[in-house]
């Protein structure tokens, strides 16, 4: 999972996301860079339970998956506690 954000675009993406579902043309509208490459990074995103997606017509809409980010918080407590 934080091998997946450690990409500085995903990271990007993922951040968006936070704020609230989009399709991959107002998230590549938004950052600058092309559709194909958006779908790429969501992929992978999607592939480890980061993002979810729902289909309303011909658009596919991403958010974040919720249950991912209690696993990130646990991951980052855990790293804290070992410092």
């Amino acid at each position: 999972m934080f091998k997946v954000l450690g990409d500085e675009t995903r990271c990007r993406v993922f951040s968006l996301l936070l704020q609230g579902e989009l399709n991959v043309g107002e998230i590549a509208k938004q950052l600058g860079i092309s559709q194909s490459l958006v779908s790429h990074h969501l992929h992978d995103l999607r592939m480890v339970g980061l993002v979810k997606q729902r289909r309303e017509g011909v658009r596919i809409y991403y958010s974040i998956e919720k249950s991912s980010l209690k696993v990130i918080i646990k991951a980052l407590k855990e790293g804290a506690d070992n410092i």
